[in-house]
């Protein structure tokens, strides 16, 4: 919020409707959100510059003055404009009201922006303007029985494994970022082939890991135009041989960076999954559907207390 409260940001409509006041003095009335607010706004026709009516959905930048009414914040606009070519507004408009984690949400924008390369940052922003795209990717779990398997799953897996990677101390920086991108879209082909309780009728007949370059083909497409090799890379990190064994040899070290962060993400899921109802000082336990065995490592002041403990027997 700017100091002397004037906004200028962009929102995505929720509802529009067009209101007469007690002097009948026509306005519209927006409610709109954002990844960090709703909020409900006023548009003055006798004092506003922009659009008289708005569609659900549509992203609009807007400018005016915030104000309390009945101890809630609202907006006054004097312009608005409705947004086409959205860039980063196709990620910060994603209403947080609409995604199941608003938290991963933040995370993934400031993940985004800490990116350096321009193209890789408009190649997410391409993904993400695809509305339907968005929503599903922040909302679907990662799987439905094994790892992350609760709404928003798939979002917190994303963020882990580009986090992994965007940490990994052994890649350059520029491959650091294009593995960062990499394994946050590794599984973008579950938004063709997931649903809530159960897959599609696609899902059951190819695997998600065939589907990615067809969920992100036009954002591809466009990274073509601007950096060949970086949308050449993705496409080989996420169509290169796995655990699976299917696909060409890896020919980067960035694809291995990514298949060991998805991995990690997965077996921390798993382990948390196995742990969640022992009792804190047991130190095995059985995931609750695959039977897989975990161990963990007690923590030094467990150890140093157990210690203390034998030395008074």
């Amino acid at each position: 919020m700017h100091p002397d409260n004037r906004v200028d940001t962009a929102y995505t409509v929720i509802h529009c409707e067009t209101r007469m006041a007690i002097n009948e003095q026509q306005y519209l009335r927006l409610t709109m959100a954002n990844a960090f607010e709703t909020i409900t706004a006023n548009c003055w026709l006798n004092s506003y510059s922009g659009p008289v009516s708005f569609a659900k959905n549509e992203v609009v930048q807007v400018i005016g003055q915030r104000k309390m009414l009945d101890l809630k914040s609202m907006i006054n606009i004097h312009r608005a404009v409705k947004l086409n070519n959205l860039g980063r507004c196709a990620l910060t408009t994603i209403p947080h009201s609409q995604v199941a984690n608003s938290e991963d949400l933040l995370l993934l924008i400031q993940l985004v922006d800490n990116l350096s390369s321009n193209a890789l940052q408009c190649f997410v922003y391409d993904a993400l303007s695809d509305r339907g795209f968005a929503i599903r990717f922040c909302n679907l779990p990662a799987s439905h029985q094994y790892h992350h398997s609760f709404s928003g799953g798939l979002l917190r897996h994303s963020l882990e494994c580009a986090s992994i990677v965007a940490q990994c101390p052994a890649l350059s920086p520029s491959h650091q970022e294009l593995g960062t991108v990499a394994a946050l879209f590794h599984d973008g082909g579950k938004v063709l082939t997931m649903q809530p309780g159960k897959k599609t009728a696609l899902g059951y007949l190819v695997d998600h890991d065939s589907l990615t370059l067809s969920a992100l083909h036009h954002p591809l497409q466009k990274l073509d135009l601007v950096w060949p090799d970086a949308a050449m890379g993705l496409r080989h990190i996420w169509t290169c041989q796995s655990s699976k064994r299917w696909g060409f040899k890896a020919k980067t070290p960035i694809a291995t960076a990514v298949q060991m962060a998805d991995q990690i993400s997965a077996k921390n899921e798993h382990e948390r999954q196995a742990f969640a109802n022992a009792p804190a000082w047991r130190n095995n336990a059985s995931h609750p559907v695959t039977g897989e065995r975990f161990w963990r490592i007690s923590s030094m002041e467990a150890d140093t207390n157990r210690f203390k403990e034998v030395r008074h027997v």
